[in-house]
């Protein structure tokens, strides 16, 4: 296992933070989404649990969020179209959502013009999720995160069961050294980006644990 150290410092305060990263993704091209889509594709499915997982999280990418379907389509190819429930989070209240078994087709606009499950598809209990692909706008070594701010994901991730494992997904340069926490906000075990994926740690270090070039 080779340590793979973030050259990135977080700038003060979470504002600034998602202020630079909305920013920076506004500049980005159609060919970079659809390369670090692919990048992380490659990631996720060289990554034991999202492979054998029988549940999985995932987000409808928005603002230049990191796009999962390639990850979804490669992981359909390499361990079958019926091997895994596919959930999307579906906003119910103030910082509350629910997972719903859904395929991305069938996504409808729900609260905050976000793409959600129809509240008649299945439910998914938290409790029976292997694997959550967490959204964020910046993380840091220890896992914690810089989302929206509606606190959707840190209401959410502690309803799991001890045995679930949750991956933040972002680009390369929103893994940062250190993100200004609060006493509510829930780490991931994992960040996945284009170039690495790196397992957290509370004392601040990441280790890189798949090797990009294995995947090519």
């Amino acid at each position: 296992m080779t340590e793979k150290q973030s050259t990135k410092s977080a700038p003060t305060g979470k504002d600034i933070v998602r202020e630079h990263a909305r920013n920076r993704r506004a500049s980005l091209s159609k060919a970079t989404l659809a390369t670090a889509a692919r990048d992380v594709a490659f990631q996720l499915c060289d990554f034991a649990p999202f492979l054998s997982a029988r549940t999985i999280l995932v987000y409808a990418s928005v603002n230049n969020e990191i796009s999962l379907n390639p990850a979804l389509e490669l992981r359909e190819r390499i361990a079958g179209p019926l091997s895994a429930r596919i959930a999307y989070p579906r906003t119910t209240g103030r910082r509350t959502m629910e997972a719903h078994e859904s395929t991305s087709d069938q996504l409808i606009i729900g609260n905050y013009d976000l793409l959600e499950p129809d509240r008649k598809s299945p439910l998914i209990e938290p409790e029976v999720i292997d694997v959550v692909c967490v959204p964020g706008l910046a993380f840091d070594k220890a896992g914690y995160r810089v989302g929206y701010g509606k606190g959707f994901y840190d209401t959410y991730l502690p309803r799991l069961s001890p045995r679930a494992t949750t991956v933040g997904v972002a680009y390369d340069d929103e893994l940062l050294d250190v993100i200004m926490r609060d006493e509510y906000d829930v780490a991931v075990d994992y960040v996945v980006t284009p170039s690495g994926l790196y397992k957290c740690s509370i004392s601040g270090s990441t280790d890189a644990i798949v090797s990009p070039d294995s995947l090519r």
